[in-house]
């Protein structure tokens, strides 16, 4: 409805104030606090311009040595349609942090958009050990062998067992976004239930 602020609206407007006033008062400390809240409130609600300008002013003013806020630089130039400045901001957080396996699954869309499937399977297969257990990465691993014709039935099933005995293993994005592939390459029916919704 016209006029009716959102409860996100809302807490992205108390927090630009609350960043403003720490700004006007010179509290760096809070400034830095809040304008890193900005980038992910920003980017959860699909402002990835605000998401990038708060992220881009936080590299500038505090710290470019945080590999999560590069991230988000990839996120909101990706969604922007910006593909090389998006690799540059992951290419950075991944020199930060090599062992991140989010920043590694990322690149493995990048490489399956612009050098195929086999190249973004290739690049998993050839990462530490550590990272290949996370479950985002099995995951990915296995849908890219889906994608590809290769026998993974068995990998499949073997993460969707997993998931039933010890979902708190995996994390929301797996649930929400990666889970479901992996269901259907074992054949087995998956239910997902977003946190957010709300049931009247």
């Amino acid at each position: 409805a016209i006029g009716k602020v959102t409860e996100e609206e809302l807490e992205e407007y108390e927090l630009r104030s609350k960043l403003n006033k720490a700004e006007q008062l010179k509290n760096r400390g809070q400034e830095k606090t809040y304008l890193r809240e900005l980038i992910w409130k920003y980017s959860n609600a699909k402002n990835y311009l605000g998401s990038l300008e708060c992220a881009e002013k936080y590299v500038k003013r505090f710290s470019d040595q945080d590999s999560a806020v590069w991230n988000m630089i990839y996120i909101s130039n990706n969604r922007l349609g910006r593909q090389g400045a998006a690799l540059k901001a992951l290419d950075r957080a991944i020199e930060l942090d090599p062992e991140e396996p989010t920043w590694r699954l990322n690149y493995s869309f990048m490489l399956e958009r612009s050098a195929g499937a086999r190249n973004a399977l290739e690049y998993l297969q050839k990462l530490n050990e550590s990272i290949k257990k996370d479950s985002s990465i099995r995951c990915r691993m296995v849908i890219l062998k889906g994608k590809l014709d290769i026998p993974c039935e068995a990998e499949a099933k073997a993460i969707t067992k997993e998931y039933k005995s010890s979902p708190h293993k995996f994390s929301d994005y797996d649930k929400a976004h990666l889970l479901k592939n992996v269901f259907d390459i074992a054949e087995e029916p998956y239910s997902y239930v977003d946190p957010k919704t709300r049931y009247y």
